[in-house]
């Protein structure tokens, strides 16, 4: 069942890389959202509201093989650049499975709930994951749709380029 998933996962991130993500580019403004807390329902996250901050948003599912590798990834990248704001953005629809999926995980990160898939909807998911790096101005700069160990190093380098920039 996992390398099912695992193969609908990829399928996914190649289909959106043949076809092209028609979604938000690098370089045009971030789609808004004001989201739930996974952990906190009653508490919102608003992108606008963090914007003189860079800002990763990651979509991921519980289903997905492939987040599992990158949330905790994820965290370390938080620790290593403790004014980067993370935001992990579920799109299970079950608030519960979402839950027991990050019971072992860190709590570092933002988690965030799109049970509408509102969210997701505007940023126009290339695949699971998909990882948004967003400027201190509120641009998006990079995305990433789909996951392989060669992003994390991307990824890396493109938030070291936004945290030097004023």
């Amino acid at each position: 069942m996992t390398h099912s998933l695992s193969l609908l996962c990829l399928a996914l991130g190649l289909a959106a890389a043949a076809t092209g993500a028609s979604g938000p580019r690098p370089g045009s403004p971030a789609p808004e959202f004001n989201l739930p807390d996974l952990n906190r329902a009653r508490n919102a996250v608003s992108l606008k509201s963090l914007e003189g901050k860079v800002v990763l948003v990651d979509f991921w599912a519980s289903w997905c093989p492939p987040c599992r590798k990158t949330l905790p990834q994820l965290g370390g990248m938080r620790v290593r650049h403790p004014s980067l704001v993370v935001l992990a953005v579920s799109e299970d629809e079950d608030r519960a499975k979402a839950m027991e999926f990050l019971k072992p995980r860190d709590t570092s990160l933002v988690f965030l709930h799109d049970e509408k898939k509102s969210a997701a909807a505007d940023f126009d998911l290339g695949g699971m994951p998909s990882l948004y790096l967003i400027d201190k101005k509120g641009t998006l700069r990079f995305r990433h749709d789909g996951y392989s160990e060669r992003d994390a190093k991307a990824i890396e380098s493109e938030i070291k380029v936004l945290m030097g920039e004023t």
